[in-house]
């Protein structure tokens, strides 16, 4: 009985009992001699069960620690992605209706409306216009030069933003059908 293995399997314990193990050769991995492979039988089944590939609790919950610190701050990045590009699209837009009212403006000759909107189309964008004298650049005042500035102003967020174009205005000292104001 020295040389066989003896097993017994018992109904309430399901598993292989392995009783003696002396001809079992030994596992490379534990070559040392106070190595004891019954242990090793026995206990193999567990071994088994804790070798798959799986996350911890711990390496879950630090995982879920990074996304927390992780998500607020790029949802705040998209936020200020997303006002900027409003932002610049209002910008463009006023930029652009500016320059049509300065042409229209230019092209009638006629300054009696100081402010206004831009009707249905555009009812978020409001215009006014201003009339400064203009110095030269040598820093001498011009008498017949003016400056008009269309001013075209917009909220976003409760916040007033504009945009102004400006041109140069010659009033000639002649009388003529243009008012006597050339561009």
């Amino acid at each position: 009985m020295n040389d066989e293995i003896r097993m017994t399997n018992d109904e309430s314990n399901p598993k292989v009992r392995v009783t003696n193990v002396r001809n079992i050769p030994r596992h490379p991995r534990f070559r040392h001699s106070s190595f004891d492979h019954s242990n090793f039988i026995r206990h193999s089944s567990f071994e088994f069960r804790h070798s798959r590939r799986a996350f911890t609790l711990i390496e879950v919950l630090a995982a879920i620690g990074v996304i927390a610190m992780v998500l607020p701050v790029a949802m705040y990045g998209l936020s200020v992605a997303s006002d900027a590009a409003t932002l610049a699209r209002h910008r463009t837009q006023a930029t652009v209706l500016a320059q049509t009212k300065l042409d229209e403006l230019l092209a009638t000759q006629d300054f009696t409306d100081l402010s206004g909107d831009f009707g249905d189309d555009y009812p978020d964008y409001k215009w006014t216009i201003e009339f400064n004298n203009w110095d030269t650049p040598d820093g001498n005042f011009s008498s017949n030069t003016q400056q008009l500035d269309v001013i075209v102003s917009w909220t976003q967020r409760n916040r007033t933003h504009e945009a102004t174009l400006s041109t140069l205005l010659y009033e000639s000292s002649t009388s003529s059908d243009d008012g006597g104001l050339l561009q």
